[in-house]
């Protein structure tokens, strides 16, 4: 930037592109000049023949094999020589050409002036390079046979010839793919600029002419691009639409594909600054960012604890296997790479209409364009494989401009119609991607026009529905099987990437003849409907995307102000292009963020470079039209990200998944530039974070349908604390960091919500609190599908267990059912709660008898002192909840005097907590005395860095009974 200039016109490359080509021929050259040197200066042989003089050789009468190994030698040492004198001359001109390369900035061209004449230099060095080693070529023809002493010397002669000539077809190749065929006229237009006594008219005529030669351009790179494609009507007139829409988004934006490629690196780092500056601000509502998008406390997560929001769920997952299906064989060979060829193949050649009679997979199927029904079968595969019940009805595989591929099939297990739209596989389909012009939606409801779309998609939308509606496809797949009432059946539209915003448009165009028909996108284009288009289909079309997806961000607007940004950057950085090219690679990620900073010295040169770089493009090249945005309801897959320490050192992978609720006007606006933006769009990525998010939302379910199961206590309060947990669980909402405050509680929060359902191993859990880890979710508040801040951990989850395992104890006074302290032991009922024996009903007298003698003794207070300890330290934090900041002392609580009653319900408990182990605190019952554990200590959280919002008296405990403020770890005996 700008574009290099040499014979009179522009090429597609930059005067300072050239450091890495120089390198890289300078190391090549330096090793060829080392290896011919040394191996012609060691040949003692080749030296001595050299030295003889065949005149002399003559007069002696010396033999002809003599003679001829005299000119042999000496032909193959000039021969050396003059290869040796080229590379010298070679190495000495790309030395300079590399070092005047490096100079300047990426929009300074100045200090690379001398650049142009270097290159003219080199050029006539690599024609003298190419016609030596083609007059070598033909002597080495001419005294193979003659010189077959030295042999080694030709065949090394050879080698560089063969090298040269390969270096020279290189060059040739680049400077063919770098060629600018409105390079001639970019020069004229470009020193017209710079003569004031050109007067406007003929300006004028210059600019003209070389507007229509960039269009006439574009359009000729375009038809390279699609080749394959038909020439037809809607193709030239896709293919004019979109070179206008190129050469004005280019318009007077003097860039190479290098500069494209540093800006996009400095950009991303930009990115990740404003995060990691956002989160480290004191001031900011910005807790994290996942995968580009800010966490807030009033972040809103989707609660799939909710019935109806799971089923949501789990139909977006059942669908989404119908988008990937809809990619044929292609994705069908990725996701079996064993086996997967051959079980297509046999379907291929059994069920093809070229290979004989169709198998009866196929009679029931109208297939177009699929002679051999290869796409076809790999799609019932698919879906066989994880859906099942699914009858084919039509299947057409035509791919043209505005025409998409696509299946109808009838789903028996949910009762629809699937229609499912196949998205961009091919160069025409990236052409209808690119006529990204608004235009009106033709549809009831759109009275006043406001309902605008994505052209291209619109049109591909348009055509699908007049092709199902002319061959009656519904109609065929709404009366596949009235016995199954297929009549009553749903309709269901699905895509992905583009036949995701195609499905979105279709669906709108079928909402006033189906009522209750749906739509499932997933990762539809960004720039696809208008606001009021958006808000009116919220109601029946769904949209999932996962992490940093392009797609979903890319439209025109996206595209300008990532132009607008990228263009910024690139006049206000100092650092050369390679440094920022080569630094992405080489440096770590604290030393690539430093591209960024800017020296004060460069003065004026930068502002007036940089003014003039924003000028041109907020003047020429901003594509006014009205702004689109992304479909219906999304639900954005996240995650956040988990550091693990490799050989190399720390990498990161993505860890526990999430769902959040996004908007579709502010939270798409800006492209994320990430080495995940591409594979984000992958339906199988999208498919497996939606499992995850699944999996996490069943296994909390499962949890809490267990802790509210029979085999637990009912909730009867144990003492006469119920006003300090009602308070507690009403300032829960006010005050979501009650709990916070202290070590443990804080620690079994997170316990409660980590994926795996532990905080830490199972050493650390048990070293960090005697807590139960499993819990009772309530119904307002979901901890699966949302991150582990103050903001989010609801504490009335650990305020339930904490009634749960307090109540254990009293669990004889308030079930209806008599249980065994022993296996045929007898009864504790409430009329024997002192702990008295009373026999069963099917024991005889002398076994009652002798369970009677080998009953625990009173004195035996195994599991009564860890039990007393805990209801202690449930007091101090029931009552330390309550207490004012400017406390420094814990309220003490009353140990219950231990008695016969207390004995049997601790036996109990020990008993039921040998089959439930992480349901109550329970003292070692595997251990011997030696190896016995003593203490749990349970380390203390570092406060001084928390807001004061967040700062409470730490849990802490001094002796038995005894709890002070000011120790540093709390042990449990």
């Amino acid at each position: 930037m700008p574009g290099f200039v040499a014979f009179k016109r522009r090429w597609s490359t930059g005067s300072d592109d050239f450091v890495l080509p120089g390198a890289i021929l300078f190391i090549i050259h330096f090793v060829l000049f080392l290896v011919l040197t040394i191996y012609t200066s060691i040949s003692s042989e080749l030296h001595l023949w050299a030295s003889q003089d065949v005149s002399n050789l003559k007069n002696v009468n010396a033999n002809e094999t003599d003679i001829e190994k005299a000119k042999c030698a000496q032909w193959i040492q000039a021969s050396c020589l003059g290869y040796i004198a080229l590379l010298v001359i070679g190495l000495v001109l790309e030395a300079i050409l590399v070092a005047f390369s490096m100079q300047g900035t990426v929009v300074n061209a100045e200090p690379r002036k001398p650049v142009e004449y270097i290159i003219y230099c080199r050029i006539a060095l690599g024609v003298t390079e190419v016609i030596f080693s083609i007059v070598v070529a033909s002597y080495l023809k001419n005294m193979w046979e003659d010189c077959t002493v030295f042999s080694r010397f030709l065949y090394m002669l050879g080698a560089m010839v063969g090298i040269t000539l390969a270096i020279m077809l290189i060059v040739i190749l680049v400077a063919i793919c770098t060629y600018d065929s409105t390079g001639r006229s970019f020069y004229h237009v470009k020193r017209a600029t710079q003569k004031e006594s050109l007067s406007n008219a003929d300006f004028n005529k210059l600019r003209a002419d070389f507007d229509q030669s960039l269009q006439n351009s574009w359009v000729k790179s375009l038809r390279r691009f699609c080749c394959c494609t038909r020439d037809n009507q809607n193709t030239q007139v896709a293919l004019e639409e979109v070179s206008h829409l190129l050469r004005k988004f280019f318009k007077d934006v003097d860039v190479v594909p290098s500069d494209l490629l540093a800006g996009l690196i400095l950009l991303r780092h930009k990115q990740c600054c404003v995060e990691k500056e956002q989160v480290e601000a004191n001031d900011s509502e910005v807790e994290e960012f996942m995968c580009g998008k800010p966490i807030k406390r009033d972040t809103v997560y989707v609660d799939f604890t909710n019935p109806r929001e799971r089923e949501h769920l789990s139909d977006l997952i059942y669908y989404c296997h119908y988008a990937v299906a809809s990619y044929g064989s292609l994705f069908f060979l990725v996701d079996n790479p064993g086996l997967g060829l051959c079980k297509l193949m046999n379907q291929c050649m059994c069920g093809g209409s070229c290979c004989g009679e169709q198998s009866s997979q196929f009679q029931k199927t109208n297939v177009n364009k699929d002679p051999c029904n290869c796409q076809t079968s790999a799609v019932q595969q698919s879906l066989h494989r994880k859906i099942s019940n699914t009858d084919i009805v039509y299947a057409s595989w035509k791919n043209d401009i505005y025409i998409q591929p696509f299946y109808v099939s009838v789903d028996h297990n949910k009762k629809a119609v699937v229609v499912t739209i196949r998205g961009s596989l091919s160069e025409i389909d990236a052409l209808t991607d690119m006529v990204a012009q608004s235009t009106p939606i033709q549809v009831t409801g759109n009275q006043d026009g406001t309902w605008k779309g994505h052209k291209g998609i619109v049109q591909a939308a348009v055509h699908m529905k007049k092709q199902l509606m002319e061959r009656m496809i519904l109609s065929q797949a709404f009366g596949r099987d009235l016995n199954k009432q297929t009549k009553n059946y749903r309709l269901v539209i699905v895509g992905h990437s583009l036949g995701a915003g195609v499905a979105s448009i279709l669906a709108i165009l079928l909402r006033p003849v189906y009522h209750d028909l749906v739509c499932y996108a997933f990762a539809p284009p960004g720039g696809l409907l208008s606001l009021s288009a958006v808000q009116a289909s919220k109601d029946y079309i769904y949209t999932a995307v996962f992490g940093k997806d392009l797609i979903m961000r890319t439209g025109i607007a996206q595209l300008e102000k990532m132009k607008k940004d990228i263009l910024h950057l690139l006049c206000h950085t100092k650092t050369p292009k390679y440094r920022i090219i080569l630094g992405n690679c080489l440096r770590s990620a604290e030393d690539r963020h430093s591209l960024l900073t800017n020296d004060q010295d460069n003065g004026e040169l930068v502002e007036q470079i940089s003014f003039k770089c924003l000028s041109d493009t907020a003047q020429d090249g901003v594509l006014e039209q009205e702004d689109l945005f992304p479909p219906g309801r999304i639900i954005h897959f996240v995650y956040r990200k988990e550091y693990k320490k490799r050989l190399w050192g720390r990498s990161a992978a993505p860890g526990k998944h999430f769902a959040l609720e996004a908007n579709n006007t502010k939270d798409f606006q800006e492209i994320l530039v990430s080495h995940n933006m591409i594979t984000h769009h992958w339906p199988q990525k999208l498919l497996k974070a939606m499992e995850k998010v699944l999996q996490a939302a069943q296994l909390s379910d499962t949890v809490k349908r267990y802790s509210q199961s029979a085999t637990l206590p009912s909730h009867t309060p144990l003492r006469s604390n119920d006003n300090e947990k009602t308070n507690l669980l009403k300032n829960s909402q006010a005050q979501p960091d009650i709990l916070m405050g202290t070590g443990i509680c804080e620690e079994h929060s997170r316990a409660i919500v980590d994926e795996n359902w532990r905080y830490g191993t199972d050493q650390e859990m048990k070293a960090r609190a005697p807590l139960a880890k499993m819990d009772s979710f309530p119904e307002s508040s979901s901890s699966v599908g949302s991150p582990i801040s103050p903001s989010s951990v609801k504490t009335l989850s650990l305020v339930k267990t904490v009634e749960t395992i307090a109540e254990v104890n009293e669990y004889n006074n308030n079930t209806n059912n008599n249980k065994d302290v022993d296996e045929g032991l007898g009864h504790f009922s409430p009329e024997t709660s002192s702990g008295e024996f009373k026999p069963s009903f099917n024991m005889d007298a002398v076994e009652a008898k002798e369970k009677l003698e080998k009953r625990p003794s009173a004195d035996s207070n195994q599991g009564s002192s860890l039990i007393n300890r805990f209801e202690n330290y449930i007091d101090v934090v029931l009552q330390d909840s309550q207490e004012t900041p400017n406390d420094t002392k814990i309220l003490r609580s009353k140990s219950l005097p231990a008695s016969q009653a207390r004995l049997a319900q601790d036996n109990e408990m020990v008993k039921r907590a040998q089959f439930e182990p992480n349901l109550i605190p329970k003292p070692p019952r595997t251990h011997s005395l030696s190896k016995r554990p003593t203490a749990l200590v349970i380390k203390k959280r570092d406060y001084a860095s928390a807001p004061p919002s967040r700062t409470t008296t730490p849990c802490t405990a001094g002796d038995e009974n005894t709890y002070e403020s000011e120790d540093t770890f709390v042990s449990i005996e």
